[in-house]
């Protein structure tokens, strides 16, 4: 297996990991999670619980594999950028656990 193969399936696994902060704060989590704050710091969007806790690391794995998919048409590409998806989704994760608990 080539490294950027590795790469490739150790950073989609680093992204599906955040579906377990997601749910070993399930059920704490309000049933609306807002996911959108305006200027002032007020929510002005919402989503279901269900819909936040499996969308979330679901869409940072499609978002990942297309990075991924284009790093590896590259000659060269620098290896943190593979995980640059990865620390987005787990600080993502984050910040909505902390915002929607708060």
């Amino acid at each position: 297996m080539n490294t950027a193969k590795k790469h490739l399936i150790l950073s989609t696994i680093f992204c599906a990991l955040t579906l377990f902060i997601f749910l070993a704060f399930y059920q704490k989590l309000p049933e609306s999670i807002p996911i959108h704050f305006d200027s002032s710091g007020s929510a002005d969007s919402y989503c279901p619980r269900t819909a936040a806790v499996f969308g979330i690391p679901a869409a940072s794995i499609v978002l990942n594999l297309l990075a991924a998919f284009s790093l590896t048409k590259k000659d060269s590409p620098s290896v943190f950028l593979y995980y640059a998806v990865p620390a987005a989704s787990a600080v993502t994760a984050l910040l909505v656990v902390y915002l929607a608990l708060n």
